[in-house]
């Protein structure tokens, strides 16, 4: 399914809750000129301008993409409402590696919103070519962490996602200071990165 959120109609975000919740692909896009809502901040989305050719053509060419990414593993889905369940999950854990798991999820949703933000931002040369691997960073993270029904996470799976992170939030602290944004927006996640990396004591 692909989700046109421009405009927040309250049909599109019903269906869209709906599809997070059987948890189905679902492919974001939304005009340039608005910003994603807070509570999708996080998922991937698409930004295009239809009176821009050239966003319209690199627009397609992302559309395929994810739907090809969706049609090769369709069951390899997190949505806002599975992560949040998931988290709860693994804080709520008493082995450490989950906790910490729990840790990294987090971090990574409020990274992904960063960058979201990011992208309707007046950004440098080649700030977008930055972003977009960004996005892939934060896939790798994220495709480390995605676990089948019943699996556990592993010390090496944690430690490999963890890394893909920090990573991330180096590149977007660069990307995100040559855009103008003040360099105590970003003290908070950094001290949040830096709790979520440090390993906690065995069980």
């Amino acid at each position: 399914m692909v989700a046109d959120i421009t405009g927040r109609n309250p049909n599109v975000f019903y269906e869209l809750a709906v599809r997070h919740a059987i948890r189905k692909p679902v492919v974001q896009l939304i005009h340039a000129g608005e910003t994603i809502p807070f509570d999708v901040a996080h998922q991937r989305t698409i930004k295009v301008d239809h009176k821009d050719l050239d966003s319209v053509a690199a627009c397609v060419e992302e559309l395929a993409r994810q739907i090809r990414a969706a049609e090769k593993d369709p069951t390899k889905v997190d949505t806002p409402i599975s992560m949040a369940l998931e988290v709860q999950t693994l804080r709520q854990s008493d082995n450490p590696l989950e906790k910490s798991t729990a840790d990294i999820i987090s971090m990574l949703q409020e990274v992904r919103a960063t960058v979201s933000d990011l992208t309707g931002s007046r950004l440098p040369r080649g700030g977008s070519r930055m972003l977009e691997e960004l996005f892939l960073i934060l896939d790798r993270a994220q495709f480390a962490l995605t676990l089948k029904e019943g699996e556990k996470p592993t010390k090496t799976r944690v430690e490999e996602a963890a890394r893909w992170i920090e990573r991330g939030v180096h590149a977007l602290e660069i990307v995100a200071m040559d855009s103008g944004m003040p360099p105590d927006a970003f003290e908070h996640m950094m001290r949040r990165s830096r709790r979520a990396f440090m390993p906690r004591p065995e069980a």
